[in-house]
This record gives structure tokens, sequence and C-alpha cells, in this order.
């Protein structure tokens, strides 16, 4: 995020989310930005406190798990996000088991060129209109997705 829209954040946002501090504010539109750049342009456009309570409530409500180069374990959870749910091994593991995911949007998988993989095993997966139960294992390498709708 750039300086102007991070300076844009932190004189907007400090009075309305008041009980937040300044880095707080500046991690969570900047992991905001990352996932959808046009944000950014919608801060720096913004003029009344409502265009801000419009960006937060897109921002919000969203889960978004990234391996990378390492790896993540979810073991017997339930997880529940509004509008969506993306895991994304990268060159890492995602593991997934015994477990309630549910969402108006799951997307599992890695992007193109990764060498990563998922591994769904005993879980239960809802999304808005639809279910997928993982009795046994589902398994997803490199560039492979699932999305659910």
């Amino acid at each position: 995020m750039d300086p102007i829209t991070t300076n844009i954040l932190i004189s907007l946002f400090t009075g309305v989310l008041s009980s937040y501090s300044v880095d707080a504010i500046k991690h969570f539109f900047g992991k905001a930005v990352e996932l959808d750049p046009e944000i950014e342009n919608k801060i720096k456009t913004a003029k009344t406190t409502f265009d801000l309570e419009c960006i937060f409530n897109e921002a919000t409500g969203v889960i978004d798990a990234h391996a990378k180069d390492d790896s993540i374990e979810i073991d017997d959870s339930m997880l529940q996000a509004i509008k969506g749910i993306r895991f994304d091994h990268g060159n890492g593991i995602i593991s997934i088991s015994g477990s309630e995911i549910s969402s108006s949007v799951i997307q599992y998988g890695g992007q193109e060129g990764n060498s990563g993989e998922t591994l769904i095993t005993n879980t239960i997966s809802k999304g808005e209109g639809s279910t997928v139960k993982v009795n046994s294992s589902l398994k997803l390498k490199g560039s492979a997705k699932l999305i659910q709708r």
C-alpha cells in the first residue's frame, strides 16, 4: 500500500475506528488491499464516512489462508465466513482434517506455477449452493483448485 493511501486511512479511520491502533488499521487494510487492489483506489476516492463504511464492509467477512512455502494444519475445527474462504497452498502444504468449513464461496488449491498441495480428509465443506462431504481424502496438487459456490 502506498504512503498516500496509508495516510488517508490513518486520518480517516483513526476517528471512525478509535478503539483500534494506527498499526492495526494499517495492517488490516494492507492485507485487504493485498487481496483486492481495487480497495486502495476506493480508499483514495472516499469522501464520507458512509464511503468508508462500505469499504470496511467489503474488506471483512473473509478468511484467507496462504501456506506459501510452509504448512497449515486445520484439525477438528469449524471455520465460517460470510463472504468467502480461500486456502492457497502455494509451494507448501495445507492439511484439513475432521473439520466443517462453510461460506458463500470456498476455494481450495493453488495458483499457476505452485508446487504445493492441499489434502482434505473427513471434512464437510458447505458453499452457498453446494456441499462436499469428503469421507476419505481429496488431494489437490500444484495449480489444481476446487471452487465451491
